[in-house]
């Protein structure tokens, strides 16, 4: 049938390429397993809706750790594919997610006091304890409020 997985120069998206121009009606429709078969005779590959753990850290610029804390705090856990993934050990959120995660107030806030704890460590490694105790006073407080209102738009409801 001359289907063949070739990838464009401009966008590098993985397009099928049919040789034989497929109609309109259901009678001669030329059926791909990748996807839907465009008006032009071009198949466009999906996108994957879940992405590996390591995958989703790189695509937020956290630590392993920081990612963790971050999906407590917002209350996201990972998925099981419902297709069957090239690797079973490893595990996968959906895109969405992560997607929820890189807008998150919570990963400013994070990321803020990070970056004021490695200011109160040098300052402590240089013997300065009174800036190092004016940084600990200013350094930013991780709220919580906005977490719970997420969860209960009610304060009946939180108890």
């Amino acid at each position: 049938m001359g289907l063949e997985p070739t990838t464009s120069a401009s966008g590098g998206q993985r397009t099928i390429h049919c040789t034989t121009e497929p109609s309109t009606s259901g009678k001669n429709r030329l059926l791909c397993m990748w996807s839907n078969v465009s008006s032009m005779g071009k198949v466009t590959a999906k996108k994957p809706k879940y992405i590996p753990r390591s995958q989703a850290v790189r695509k937020l610029h956290v630590s392993d750790r920081l990612f963790k804390r971050l999906c407590i705090l917002n209350g996201i856990f990972p998925r099981v594919p419902n297709q069957a993934m090239k690797d079973k050990s490893k595990v996968y959120y959906h895109v969405n997610d992560i997607k929820y995660l890189a807008r998150s107030p919570v990963l400013e806030k994070l990321r803020a006091k990070k970056i004021s704890t490695k200011r109160i460590r040098r300052t402590l490694r240089s013997g300065d304890q009174e800036h190092a105790d004016r940084l600990k006073k200013i350094a930013p407080k991780i709220p919580i409020s906005f977490v719970l209102k997420e969860r209960y738009h009610f304060f009946n409801y939180s108890s």
